[in-house]
């Protein structure tokens, strides 16, 4: 064997020894606790304008889902999953795309869900904030309905657990952070007057409803009500920067409590 072609083959090996003890003795990683947000257009972070659209998003630092991670710090992963106009458990297609591929995304959350949850994981807390936008008035839902469709995204987390018989992962199911959306009032969008006619009554019966799903389901509450008494964007539907700031500080102390142990 020539002299060059011996002292390749042991330059690679000396690389894969060092290599190994590096990886043997390296410091363990640190343990960050991943809180998935799956919402509707207010985790988003969308503007609230006059002109019900088009609008923009709120920054980062600013929308509720930044504001908890800047709270809670680097030993948290917020991992934000905000949809425009998703709902809980209504198909829906009007989504703002080009007609010719409109029909491709069903807004549907329980359409989302489960898919979102399996690329993710591993996950140890998920947040469910939606239903505000299955009061619009041609989904003809009651406030009891809208919790049902919650209640079976709740169900679909506490089964999600990833069986490694079954599954390429072992993962356990996350916990569940339930909170109802802040009610909505009749804002100066005329566009969105109209499709959330009468919501101001029906979401504001959801809190209740919601706080009984998570007792049946074992999962936690959270009342964003509790905080914010309205939604207070111009359009009556979205949140002002001070109401995300409220609501994320609110909500980074509840997965404080969640994840303590």
């Amino acid at each position: 064997m020539k002299m060059g072609k011996r002292i390749s083959i042991l330059a690679m090996f000396m690389f894969i020894f060092t290599m190994s003890l590096s990886m043997v003795f390296a410091a363990p990683a640190q343990n960050t606790t991943r809180v998935l947000c799956f919402g509707d257009s207010n985790t988003y972070g969308w503007i609230p304008v006059e002109t019900s659209i088009p609008t923009t998003r709120y920054a980062q630092d600013v929308r509720w889902t930044g504001v908890m991670q800047n709270t809670l710090g680097s030993k948290y992963k917020i991992i934000e999953e905000g949809l425009n106009g998703r709902t809980a458990g209504m198909d829906e297609f009007e989504n703002g795309l080009d007609k010719s591929i409109s029909k491709k995304l069903n807004l549907n959350g329980s359409e989302h869900l489960l898919p979102i949850l399996k690329s993710q994981m591993p996950i140890d807390v998920v947040i469910i904030m939606l239903g505000t936008n299955d009061t619009k008035y041609y989904f003809e839902q009651t406030p009891e309905q809208i919790a049902q469709s919650v209640k079976n995204l709740v169900t679909m987390v506490q089964k999600s657990s990833m069986n490694k018989n079954e599954e390429w992962l072992s993962y356990k199911a996350p916990k569940v952070l339930l909170v109802s959306p802040v009610p909505v009032h009749k804002g100066v969008a005329a566009g969105l007057n109209e499709l959330f006619a009468g919501a101001d009554k029906v979401s504001k019966e959801l809190a209740p409803l919601y706080a009984k799903v998570a007792q049946e389901t074992g999962v936690e509450f959270f009342d964003a009500g509790s905080v914010i008494s309205v939604a207070d964007g111009l359009d009556g539907i979205h949140l002002s920067p001070e109401s995300h700031n409220k609501l994320g500080k609110a909500l980074a102390q509840k997965i404080k409590e969640m994840t303590k142990n």
